[in-house]
């Protein structure tokens, strides 16, 4: 019910109350009744089911019972409007983008912007002394000067490259030859673009196709979180 507490905390806020205690007990003992939360001082609680709700009513409390069903419906109606607005921010984002996108990164910026992270722009070209482009990263803030490439495991030299280009090389040593040949070049030019980044003082990150199939998209979201963050804190 993670997201349906913060909506509850939001219109709290929203309404100038203090945040409340989490666990809120009558007494210092650890077994002493608790309600989920509660406002010792103003005497007023919210309660769940299996809360103690007799206990804090006997001690003069006013408590509210959050009905389960509730929850459980002002949850999945936040993940349907939050999903949505994830939907609506991914297609923009890829509308306004002047270079082709792939799904992994539609995906990155659905989970960030969904984290919490501003939108990121998907345009920010570097460019040397003559004006020519050398790079534009797949996601970059410019208030962190923070760039994320996104890349695709295989074609940027990840891993099962070899074992693949052996398999290929049993049946058509040549088209293995020519495949290692352009990774290579990949790799070497991955490498100069991201020194050229780093060179104008950004932080770069990357991220590749392989870390969603893993199942670490959650993983990377938070890094790329605490990197923002981070950076942000540090520019302000």
């Amino acid at each position: 019910m993670e997201r349906a507490w913060a909506v509850i905390y939001e219109r709290l806020a929203r309404a100038g109350i203090s945040q409340p205690q989490v666990g809120c007990r009558l007494g210092e003992d650890d077994g002493a009744p608790a309600l989920s939360v509660g406002w010792p001082d103003a005497k007023v609680g919210l309660a769940q089911h299996g809360d103690d709700v007799g206990a804090f009513s006997a001690a003069g409390w006013w408590v509210g019972v959050l009905d389960p069903g509730a929850l459980e419906v002002l949850e999945a109606l936040v993940r349907t409007v939050d999903g949505a607005a994830r939907e609506v921010v991914v297609a923009e984002s890829k509308a306004s983008a002047r270079l082709t996108t792939s799904r992994t990164e539609d995906v990155m910026v659905g989970a960030v912007v969904e984290a919490g992270l501003p939108i990121p722009d998907r345009n920010r070209a570097f460019r040397d002394e003559a004006g020519r482009v050398v790079t534009t990263p797949d996601l970059c803030w410019e208030e962190a000067r923070l760039a994320v490439f996104v890349d695709g495991v295989w074609w940027h030299g990840g891993r099962d490259l070899h074992q693949d280009l052996a398999a290929r090389a049993a049946a058509d040593p040549q088209l293995a030859q020519r495949l290692e040949a352009e990774v290579r070049d990949t790799i070497e030019r991955d490498a100069a673009k991201r020194r050229f980044v780093s060179a104008q003082g950004w932080s770069v990150m990357v991220v590749t196709d392989g870390d969603l199939k893993d199942g670490r998209l959650a993983e990377v979201t938070a890094e790329i979180v605490a990197a923002y963050r981070d950076r942000a804190a540090g520019a302000a």
